[in-house]
């Protein structure tokens, strides 16, 4: 039965970049999460920031708090990011290493058969 590859092989593939993000981790989150941490470090303080994304001051400080607490939104955390000069990326990181996947190729279906027309 013919099987498929569902991950490409060879250096340079989606497999091959995944095992050295595997090995090369990334820095670990602040404590205060990345929003608050480059905040302080660029020396602005949450009123400048809700200024600058038209925000309530209130508003940044949640948000700081929903990135600790894992709940803001991708698009929110890109939003205030932006604002910060800095852009988000996000990746999935298999704990295991990926292995070339096969799979069963679909049975065909059999030629429809035509059906008899009366005229």
């Amino acid at each position: 039965m013919p099987t498929r590859s569902r991950l490409p092989s060879g250096p340079g593939t989606l497999a091959d970049q995944l095992a050295a993000l595997r090995t090369h981790p990334l820095p670990p989150v602040p404590r205060t999460g990345w929003l608050r941490a480059i905040r302080e470090a660029s020396a602005l303080s949450t009123r400048e920031l809700a200024a600058h994304l038209g925000i309530s001051q209130p508003a940044v400080i949640y948000n700081e708090r929903a990135e600790v607490a894992g709940t803001i939104s991708l698009a929110q955390l890109a939003r205030i990011a932006g604002a910060l000069g800095c852009e988000v990326r996000y990746v999935l990181i298999p704990r295991v290493a990926m292995r070339k996947r096969t799979r069963a190729a679909p049975a065909r279906r059999p030629a429809a058969q035509p059906r008899n027309c009366r005229s």
